[in-house]
């Protein structure tokens, strides 16, 4: 039995090669998945285990990259569902609003890393938050007077960043536009064609401009599909949510991604990592915001990483006579979006 509303992707939607392995496979109306979604789906909203009779969840391997993704994927008509209906906007709100104060705390020192990256004033450049959410991270960016926009496909967020005041923005718009900076937090694992979409957020970077991805740290989920401990305390295999994390990443995986697009891998400097990290933390956390960090950085497993496209910044003379930047001819229209 096959469930209609599943998509199967046969090659892997970062490097597109076909030589992949099996690390599991099982059925979403059945234990451990069901399980798990019970448990985990719970305070988030509901799950209708009818529109999932027939489907199976299968991770891959993909022995190229070393992304793990999931084979078969919700079509566009159960992905809203699974986003739109089965998660609670209320509950979703009143969870992601408890740590605010924290997240914007974290979110003004990484736009301070970034203006103090590029060298110039924060008016004469354009950002954007790809995935916006709720558009704290937009808010953020415009208090430091930059020109940022957001997209975010969940209509009750974008209504949340509307009534704020915020620029909100479609595929279409987007593609009219140029970017110096282009930020993507905890976005391309859920999307069904991660390169598709890097291709897309490539053409409007600006000559010289930014493209950071950052995702979770999937480099443990072998370890625990092997152990089989879903329901274990911390929620060890979210990385793999079924039919919201379709995409598991590592360095490698991200990278092999940059290439293939054609952008150049930027290090963060170490500068910008220490000199705009949070002080007023416990000590264990920012011990691991700091060292571990490092760590993982000298070791080529971070997964927040930064891409460039090629090209310098153009630029022209204000009438104050400070230098402003003049953005790119716009990028060729495509009819992919995110999904």
């Amino acid at each position: 039995m096959s469930n209609p509303h599943f998509v199967e992707r046969k090659s892997c939607p970062v490097c597109g090669s076909v030589d992949h392995r099996e690390l599991f496979h099982g059925s979403y109306t059945e234990p451990p998945i069901r399980s798990w979604l019970e448990k985990r789906q719970a305070p988030r909203g509901m799950v209708e285990f009818d529109l999932l009779e027939g489907a199976e969840y299968v991770l891959l391997e993909c022995r190229s990259c070393a992304l793990i993704f999931q084979r078969d994927i919700p079509d566009e008509y159960l992905s809203e569902i699974a986003y739109e209906r089965w998660v609670d906007p209320d509950k979703a709100w009143d969870r992601r609003s408890k740590g605010i104060i924290r997240a914007r705390g974290r979110y003004a020192l990484e736009i301070m890393g970034v203006l103090d990256f590029m060298k110039r004033e924060p008016e004469s450049l354009r950002f954007l938050d790809y995935g916006m959410g709720w558009g704290f991270w937009v808010e953020m960016a415009r208090a430091f007077a930059v020109d940022v926009y957001g997209l975010e496909p969940a209509a009750s967020r974008n209504t949340r960043a509307s009534e704020q005041g915020l620029q909100v923005i479609d595929v279409e718009k987007m593609n009219e536009l140029s970017f110096d900076f282009i930020n993507t937090e905890q976005v391309f694992e859920h999307l069904p064609e991660p390169y598709e979409t890097a291709v897309q957020l490539s053409q409007v970077l600006a000559p010289g401009g930014i493209l950071k991805i950052s995702v979770p740290n999937s480099m443990r989920v072998k370890r625990h599909l092997k152990r089989g401990d879903w329901l274990k305390k911390g929620n060890p295999l979210n990385d793999v949510f079924p039919l919201q994390h379709i995409n598991a990443f590592t360095h490698r995986s991200i990278i092999k991604l940059g290439e293939r697009v054609g952008l150049e891998h930027v290090p963060i400097p170490a500068r910008l990592r220490y000199r705009y990290m949070p002080t007023w933390e416990r000590p264990s956390r920012l011990l691991k915001r700091t060292v571990g960090a490092h760590y993982r950085t000298l070791r080529d497993q971070t997964t927040v990483i930064w891409f460039r496209r090629g090209g310098a910044l153009a630029t022209a003379p204000t009438e104050s006579g400070r230098v402003r930047r003049q953005h790119a001819e716009p990028a060729a229209k495509s009819s992919r979006r995110r999904g």
